[in-house]
């Protein structure tokens, strides 16, 4: 019951507030999806409250005039964001079998249209740490309550049970949001904000563990590698990253560095389960080979991987196994096409936030933003190679989030304002400031003149 009315509030609250704003349904959104209510109090409830949420951030955005679409490098990520839906309708109409393949479009809908309207309502960088805080809060509040059951109760949910698909689906989720709030702990912000965040992700941490995923275990590990390619060489930096991987060296327990100690085990030593996600890999690209323009339709390898290629049911569903790679399974399903497209929305974040990343241009806290989302998929990237989670909204998210960041970059230069980067070095270390921009048309080309000399008198 309580949970009901929780979700009735957020959602009446979110829906009524996006009226007037819009963002407040854009995070309202995100937060359900996030938090999945259903799926959190094992009930019916929740499913309808997302799309009230979603019809009063439709009609907001409507009544804003559909935001402001100067979204400068953010573009090309919007572009594939969008393709790719429109290639998962062109490959259901061409799928083996259509009647699966649709939900698939109908729930990356969902997922695409926060995302076009969050983009264009995008106007400053404390929406995007709001975007960053309600992600990582919902995924809190999920991971105090597997810790609840874990130690309370004496029953491993997160690993029995799972959330959001599957204990391999969460623990991406995880990962994902690890890096988050890692980020907004060293972030600049106030002090509270920052204990706050960095508590959140020790909780999230642990529940990647209870999870047992050694693909979420090989996600923080390369987070943390690429954090400490791109965090600022300071002893503060430098504590925070090494308090979280004491934190994960002291929670894990054998089981979980003996699951991990498989992953890259010769093919005599691997278990069943890590051996059949290679025969599943090679599955996939079979049907790419096959198939590399449409492939087999949306939702339509995990029927196709037991009548076709003899592999046992697993899962909720009778008569169906998944390929264990987002990935491949996404070539496998809508061809080459649709893998390109779905690398490249969360790939161009990447590579026009790099130089940012790098401080080499912007602000500190633009330079933390871009670093947060670097990493946090930089590690969910290598998780989903070992599980198929195509309705996973945190990294659809976290890179709006970054895409958001190159928008308000790009607005800020188009402004006129100085940017780092256009300093001119000198001898000696040195550096002239960046030249002032140009004058409006009909101006005088002098920013500013000398007065005339004065006369003796």
């Amino acid at each position: 019951m309580k949970g009901l009315l929780f979700t009735a509030l957020v959602a009446a609250g979110g829906a009524a507030a996006a009226l007037a704003v819009p963002w407040i349904g854009v995070l309202a959104y995100a937060f359900l999806a996030t938090l999945r209510p259903a799926e959190m109090w094992r009930t019916t409830i929740g499913w309808g409250f997302s799309d009230v949420v979603a019809l009063g951030m439709v009609v907001g955005w409507s009544l804003q005039g559909f935001g402001n679409w100067r979204l400068h490098r953010a573009t090309p990520s919007l572009v594939a964001i969008v393709a790719l839906l429109v290639w998962s309708a062109v490959c259901s109409v061409q799928a083996i079998d259509p009647s699966m393949a649709w939900p698939y479009v109908s729930n990356l809908a969902k997922i695409v249209l926060p995302v076009v309207i969050g983009l264009t309502l995008v106007q400053n960088m404390s929406q995007l740490r709001q975007l960053a805080w309600v992600q990582v809060i919902a995924y809190t509040y999920v991971s105090w309550v597997m810790n609840a059951s874990y130690f309370f109760q004496n029953y491993n949910r997160a690993e029995i049970d799972g959330y959001t698909g599957g204990r391999a689906s969460f623990a991406i989720g995880l990962v994902t949001l690890v890096s988050v709030s890692f980020f907004l702990a060293i972030g600049p912000a106030k002090r509270w904000q920052r204990v706050a965040a960095a508590a959140c992700g020790v909780l999230m941490l642990h529940t990647v563990l209870l999870t047992f995923s050694r693909g979420g275990l090989l996600g923080l590990f390369a987070s943390g590698m690429v954090a400490l390619w791109l965090v600022p060489k300071r002893p503060r930096v430098f504590a925070a990253i090494g308090v979280v991987a004491l934190a994960g060296i002291l929670l894990a327990g054998p089981r979980v560095w003996e699951r991990f100690g498989t992953t890259f085990a010769d093919s005599d030593e691997r278990d069943a389960s890590a051996q059949n996600r290679i025969g599943l890999w090679q599955d996939c690209l079979t049907l790419m080979a096959e198939s590399p323009l449409f492939g087999v339709g949306p939702n339509n390898f995990p029927r196709l991987a037991v009548t076709r290629f003899g592999w046992a049911p697993a899962g909720r569903f009778g008569d169906r196994k998944e390929g264990h790679t987002l990935w491949l399974q996404t070539g496998a399903e809508m061809g080459i096409p649709g893998f390109v497209f779905l690398i490249s929305y969360y790939g161009f974040v990447c590579w026009y936030l790099l130089p940012l990343a790098r401080g080499r241009r912007g602000d500190p806290d633009e330079n933390n933003l871009a670093q947060m989302v670097i990493v946090a998929l930089a590690g969910f990237a290598v998780s989903a190679q070992f599980v198929s989670l195509e309705g996973l909204e945190p990294p659809y998210y976290v890179a709006m989030l970054g895409a958001g960041l190159l928008k308000l970059h790009g607005n800020r230069l188009a402004a006129g304002a100085a940017d780092p980067a256009a300093a001119v070095p000198l001898a000696g270390g040195t550096a002239l400031p960046p030249p002032l921009p140009l004058p409006p048309d009909g101006a005088s080309a002098t920013p500013w003149t000398m007065p005339p000399p004065r006369r003796p008198s």
